[in-house]
């Protein structure tokens, strides 16, 4: 499910006036900001490149360290058709780190024991 809403729809609070500036300046990345406008013309051209050149390869997970503030999210699934998938990560010099992804592939059994994800 994806809930696509631009900001004022979600907080009628917000300041138009933020907005209007933001799309002076900007109007391509102001309307992803604040219009939940998608990015494909503009993230297609350089998407593989920046993501491949920000990934360590040979990495699979990294422990944990204490003092960090990490989140974690859950794409849950059925188990039948799409994969399920955890990620945990954290934020570190102003970048965000994937911290640990795991990927339980369709089909399976969400409550059976043998689903360890």
């Amino acid at each position: 499910m994806v809930w696509r809403a631009d900001t004022r729809t979600m907080n009628p609070s917000f300041r138009q006036s933020e907005i209007d500036t933001a799309m002076a300046k900007d109007a391509t990345s102001a309307g992803a900001e604040y219009y939940s406008q998608w990015l494909s013309r503009v993230s297609a051209a350089y998407l593989d490149e920046i993501l491949n050149s920000n990934i360590c390869r040979d990495r699979r997970a990294l422990p944990p360290v204490h003092g960090l503030s990490y989140v974690g999210f859950v794409d849950s699934s059925g188990g039948q058709h799409d994969s399920m998938v955890l990620a945990i990560g954290h934020k570190e010099k102003g970048c965000v780190v994937l911290d640990r992804l795991v990927v339980a592939k369709a089909p399976f059994e969400p409550s059976s024991e043998g689903c360890n994800v």
